[in-house]
Parts: C-alpha cells; structure tokens; sequence
C-alpha cells in the first residue's frame, strides 16, 4: 500500500513518465488532490481549501494537471494547475456541474 490511515485515498492517475502519481485523498477531512512517486516517497499536497477537489487527470507532456473543484462557484467547474500545484486556474465559468475531466494522451 502507498496510503495508509483512517481516511479514504482514491482516483490515482500515473504522470505520463511514470515518475508521480497524483490522487485524492480525504486525510485532512475534505477531497483534496495530492502528487507522489511510485514508492509513495516525496508526497506533496497539491490543493487546499475548503472545496472538493476530485478527478486529477496528467496532460500529456506531464506539466499540467486538470480536476474539477466546487470551489467559488459551489458547483463542479473544471480547473487547471502546473503539476507542483502552482497557477490553479478555472478553465470557464459553466452553470452546470462539469464532470470527471481526462486528458486524452
């Protein structure tokens, strides 16, 4: 096991070369988005705030990392962030809830 604790972790998805796994995990009492290595060393937590952050999915070349969050809006809009975290962005303002966003590589 790479987790471990009282709190679910879920919805792993491999970087493109294979150097990190980003995931959810829910250790700090809501759905934030972590990044690991493969031997479940040099764990970064990638989001922090109040909101759910769900569905990380690796851009191609690995540089970018898409998910959806509800925060701002209160609704599931889909963001963007660099893969250290940095320059979390939403991608559009939507009146709906977006969905489950994965990079096609």
């Amino acid at each position: 096991p790479l987790t471990s604790g009282a709190r679910a972790s879920f919805e792993p998805d491999w970087s493109p070369r294979g150097d990190f796994i980003v995931f959810v995990s829910q250790e700090t009492g809501n759905d934030e988005i972590f990044r690991m290595r493969p031997d479940g060393s040099d764990r970064q937590r990638l989001t922090d705030n109040l909101a759910a952050d769900r569905s990380p999915s690796w851009s191609p070349n690995g540089a970018r990392i898409v998910f959806w969050s509800n925060r701002e809006t209160g609704r599931r809009q889909l963001w963007i962030m660099n893969a250290d975290g940095a320059e979390q962005t939403r991608l559009l303002e939507s009146p709906y809830n977006d969905w489950n966003p994965v990079w096609v590589r």
